[in-house]
Protein backbone atom coordinates (compact mmCIF):
# COMPACT_ATOMS: atom_id res chain seq x y z
CA UNK A 1 0.00 0.00 0.00
CA UNK A 2 2.72 2.75 0.68
CA UNK A 3 3.45 4.24 -2.23
CA UNK A 4 6.37 7.06 -1.82
CA UNK A 5 6.30 7.74 -5.81
CA UNK A 6 2.81 8.72 -6.17
CA UNK A 7 1.52 10.61 -2.44
CA UNK A 8 -1.43 12.43 -3.98
CA UNK A 9 -2.25 13.59 -0.46
CA UNK A 10 0.88 15.52 -0.66
CA UNK A 11 -0.53 18.02 -3.41
CA UNK A 12 -1.74 20.29 -0.96
CA UNK A 13 1.22 20.20 1.46
CA UNK A 14 3.30 20.90 -1.78
CA UNK A 15 1.00 23.80 -2.81
CA UNK A 16 0.94 25.64 0.71
CA UNK A 17 4.83 25.21 0.58
CA UNK A 18 5.21 26.97 -2.27
CA UNK A 19 2.63 29.99 -1.70
CA UNK A 20 4.24 30.69 1.82
CA UNK A 21 7.88 30.11 0.27
CA UNK A 22 7.70 27.56 3.30
CA UNK A 23 11.31 26.65 4.49
CA UNK A 24 10.07 23.56 6.14
CA UNK A 25 11.59 20.45 4.76
CA UNK A 26 9.36 17.46 3.95
CA UNK A 27 10.10 14.24 4.81
CA UNK A 28 8.52 11.14 3.06
CA UNK A 29 10.07 7.93 4.30
CA UNK A 30 7.96 5.17 5.95
CA UNK A 31 7.07 6.43 9.76
CA UNK A 32 7.63 2.86 11.37
CA UNK A 33 11.60 2.12 9.81
CA UNK A 34 12.96 5.97 9.44
CA UNK A 35 15.26 6.64 12.03
CA UNK A 36 13.91 9.30 14.72
CA UNK A 37 17.11 10.38 16.13
CA UNK A 38 17.74 11.57 12.80
CA UNK A 39 14.43 12.69 12.17
CA UNK A 40 14.29 14.87 15.39
CA UNK A 41 11.66 16.00 17.77
CA UNK A 42 9.13 18.21 17.21
CA UNK A 43 6.57 20.69 19.30
CA UNK A 44 3.59 19.48 17.66
CA UNK A 45 3.09 15.85 16.59
CA UNK A 46 -0.13 15.38 14.03
CA UNK A 47 -0.71 11.30 13.61
CA UNK A 48 -3.98 12.12 11.60
CA UNK A 49 -5.79 9.04 9.87
CA UNK A 50 -2.58 6.60 10.29
CA UNK A 51 -2.85 4.78 13.90
CA UNK A 52 -5.45 2.38 12.33
CA UNK A 53 -3.19 1.25 8.86
CA UNK A 54 -0.39 0.07 10.76
CA UNK A 55 0.57 -3.36 11.89
CA UNK A 56 1.77 -2.58 15.45
CA UNK A 57 -0.04 0.15 16.85
CA UNK A 58 1.87 -0.06 20.24
CA UNK A 59 5.13 0.39 18.59
CA UNK A 60 3.81 3.37 16.23
CA UNK A 61 2.72 5.28 19.30
CA UNK A 62 6.01 4.75 21.00
CA UNK A 63 7.69 6.21 18.39
CA UNK A 64 5.39 9.28 18.03
CA UNK A 65 6.24 9.37 21.69
CA UNK A 66 9.74 9.37 20.76
CA UNK A 67 9.56 12.29 18.55
CA UNK A 68 6.89 14.29 20.68
CA UNK A 69 7.99 17.16 22.73
CA UNK A 70 4.97 18.79 23.81
CA UNK A 71 1.40 17.78 22.33
CA UNK A 72 0.75 14.63 19.58
CA UNK A 73 -2.87 15.47 18.10
CA UNK A 74 -4.13 11.45 17.10
CA UNK A 75 -6.83 10.77 15.38
CA UNK A 76 -8.16 7.52 14.20
CA UNK A 77 -10.78 5.08 13.39
CA UNK A 78 -12.31 3.68 16.40
CA UNK A 79 -15.35 1.69 18.13
CA UNK A 80 -17.68 1.25 20.82
CA UNK A 81 -18.61 -2.70 21.31
CA UNK A 82 -21.67 -2.06 22.83
CA UNK A 83 -21.84 -3.63 26.85
CA UNK A 84 -17.85 -3.57 27.08
CA UNK A 85 -17.37 0.46 27.13
CA UNK A 86 -15.29 -0.44 30.54
CA UNK A 87 -12.49 -2.81 28.84
CA UNK A 88 -9.63 -1.64 26.91
CA UNK A 89 -10.66 -3.51 23.06
CA UNK A 90 -9.26 -3.45 20.06
CA UNK A 91 -11.06 -4.60 17.04
CA UNK A 92 -9.36 -6.49 14.52
CA UNK A 93 -9.56 -6.49 10.88
CA UNK A 94 -8.54 -9.58 8.63
CA UNK A 95 -8.84 -8.40 5.45
CA UNK A 96 -11.04 -5.51 4.28
CA UNK A 97 -14.29 -5.75 6.57
CA UNK A 98 -13.44 -2.09 7.29
CA UNK A 99 -14.60 0.01 4.79
CA UNK A 100 -13.75 -2.38 2.05
CA UNK A 101 -9.94 -0.86 2.40
CA UNK A 102 -7.42 -4.03 2.84
CA UNK A 103 -5.02 -1.82 4.87
CA UNK A 104 -7.44 -1.09 7.92
CA UNK A 105 -6.04 -3.43 10.35
CA UNK A 106 -7.35 -1.58 14.07
CA UNK A 107 -10.20 0.03 15.53
CA UNK A 108 -9.45 1.16 19.11
CA UNK A 109 -12.20 1.77 21.51
CA UNK A 110 -11.54 4.49 23.98
CA UNK A 111 -10.35 3.29 26.94
CA UNK A 112 -7.99 1.22 24.44
CA UNK A 113 -6.73 3.97 22.73
CA UNK A 114 -6.22 6.65 25.87
CA UNK A 115 -4.60 3.72 27.56
CA UNK A 116 -2.16 2.91 24.77
CA UNK A 117 -0.88 6.26 24.58
CA UNK A 118 0.11 6.59 28.20
CA UNK A 119 1.48 3.26 28.24
CA UNK A 120 3.32 4.23 24.75
CA UNK A 121 4.85 6.91 27.00
CA UNK A 122 2.36 10.13 27.26
CA UNK A 123 1.98 11.64 30.85
CA UNK A 124 -1.57 12.40 29.85
CA UNK A 125 -4.01 11.05 27.22
CA UNK A 126 -7.66 13.00 26.53
CA UNK A 127 -10.21 12.31 24.05
CA UNK A 128 -11.33 15.44 22.27
CA UNK A 129 -13.44 14.12 19.84
CA UNK A 130 -15.44 10.78 22.20
CA UNK A 131 -17.88 8.57 21.08
CA UNK A 132 -21.23 9.38 19.98
CA UNK A 133 -24.31 9.12 22.67
CA UNK A 134 -25.15 5.63 23.31
CA UNK A 135 -28.56 4.22 23.55
CA UNK A 136 -29.52 3.25 26.75
CA UNK A 137 -27.69 0.61 28.69
CA UNK A 138 -30.89 -2.06 28.03
CA UNK A 139 -30.12 -2.02 24.32
CA UNK A 140 -26.39 -2.24 25.02
CA UNK A 141 -26.17 -5.95 26.23
CA UNK A 142 -23.78 -8.83 24.82
CA UNK A 143 -25.55 -11.14 21.76
CA UNK A 144 -25.80 -14.14 24.24
CA UNK A 145 -28.38 -11.72 26.21
CA UNK A 146 -30.75 -12.29 23.34
CA UNK A 147 -30.59 -9.15 21.95
CA UNK A 148 -31.03 -7.98 18.31
CA UNK A 149 -28.38 -7.56 15.50
CA UNK A 150 -29.13 -4.37 15.09
CA UNK A 151 -28.49 -3.71 19.32
CA UNK A 152 -25.51 -5.33 19.08
CA UNK A 153 -23.56 -3.78 16.13
CA UNK A 154 -20.43 -2.08 16.97
CA UNK A 155 -20.55 1.95 16.18
CA UNK A 156 -17.43 3.30 14.48
CA UNK A 157 -16.66 6.95 14.85
CA UNK A 158 -13.59 8.89 14.30
CA UNK A 159 -11.52 9.10 17.60
CA UNK A 160 -9.19 12.35 18.07
CA UNK A 161 -7.02 12.16 21.33
CA UNK A 162 -4.62 14.98 22.71
CA UNK A 163 -1.69 13.29 24.53
CA UNK A 164 1.20 15.40 26.46
CA UNK A 165 4.46 14.69 27.18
Amino acid sequence: MWRPDELPGKKGFDTAHEILRSKVEPVVHDFMTVDLDRLGTFDVVLYLGVLYHIHNPFEALKRVARVTKELAIIETEAVVVPGFEDRALFEFYETNELNGDASNWWAPNQKGLVGMCRAAGFKKAEMQAPPPPQPPIATRLPKQSGCSAAENELLHFRAVVHAWK
